[in-house]
């Protein structure tokens, strides 16, 4: 099984920082908003398996963004926006599912 080395951009750590800051400090719920972190980086770990196999995005406003290799996998109701290069996966942003539609 080939293995991709992971690696994500400062854009992608203030997205997750800002979602975990959200949860925590507006509403009020800090050991959700660990759990949630936990849950986006354990999909992200996951990708470093098998990313290469999520199918390309389609979505005008990924491929204008970050190219024709662009992919996206949802964790709950957050999309990871990663692309495939050579033998690493580049997580772009973390963002709101229901605004890549």
């Amino acid at each position: 099984m080939h293995r991709y080395v992971v690696r994500i951009t400062d854009t992608a750590f203030q997205d997750i920082e800002h979602v975990h800051d959200y949860i925590a400090y507006e509403l009020f719920e800090p050991i959700t908003a660990d759990k949630y972190i936990r849950g986006i980086y354990d999909t992200i770990k996951y990708l470093s398996f098998y990313g290469a196999s999520i199918a390309v995005s389609e979505r005008d406003f990924l491929l204008l963004q970050y190219g024709s290799t662009v992919r996206n996998i949802n964790y709950k109701k957050m999309a990871v926006i990663f692309t495939v290069e050579n033998n690493e996966i580049v997580i772009q942003r973390i963002m709101t599912a229901s605004l890549i539609l």
